[in-house]
C-alpha cells in the first residue's frame, strides 16, 4: 500500500508547505474535509511551531501526541460550534463572543489533554484503554 505521504520526501520544503499537503492527503475525499483540514492545520501549525524548514526528524513521539492532541481539540470544538449554530449569536458584543470562543476552547482542550495524554503516555506507538 502507497503512503498517503512520505515525510523524506518533503525534507527541505518550507514548513507550511508541508502542512497544507499533509492536511490535505488526510483528509481529501472526506465528508467533512474542509473542518478536518482546517483542525489537521491548526495542529500541525502549532506542533511544528517556529520551524520554518521541514525535518522529518522534527516529527517526534511528542510531536505527534501534541498535534492529536490539537487536532481533537479543534475538531470538538468546531463540532460543537457548528452545532451550536446561531446560539452563539446571542453574545453582546465581538469582544463577548471571542471570551465565551477562548473559554469553550480552553475547557475542551484541557479535556482532551486529559484525557489523552495517560493514554498515549509519551509512546505514541503503544496505546491502552487506561
Amino acid at each position: 500500500m502507497k503512503p498517503l505521504v512520505d515525510l523524506d520526501s518533503l525534507k527541505g520544503l518550507p514548513c507550511e508547505d508541508v502542512i497544507a499537503k499533509i492536511s490535505h492527503s488526510l483528509s481529501d475525499g472526506s465528508e467533512d474535509a474542509d473542518k478536518i483540514q482546517t483542525a489537521m492545520n491548526d495542529a500541525l501549525v502549532e506542533a511544528l511551531n517556529g520551524k520554518s524548514t521541514f525535518d522529518p526528524s522534527d516529527i517526534t513521539d511528542d510531536v505527534i501526541i501534541e498535534t492529536m492532541i490539537c487536532y481533537l481539540t479543534d475538531s470538538i470544538f468546531l463540532q460543537i460550534t457548528m452545532d451550536a449554530g446561531k446560539a452563539w449569536n446571542n453574545a453582546q458584543n465581538a469582544k463577548e463572543l471571542q471570551v465565551a470562543e477562548n473559554s469553550l476552547h480552553e475547557l475542551i482542550s484541557a479535556t482532551v489533554d486529559n484525557i489523552m495524554e495517560p493514554k498515549l503516555s509519551k509512546n505514541i506507538r503503544s496505546f491502552s484503554k487506561a
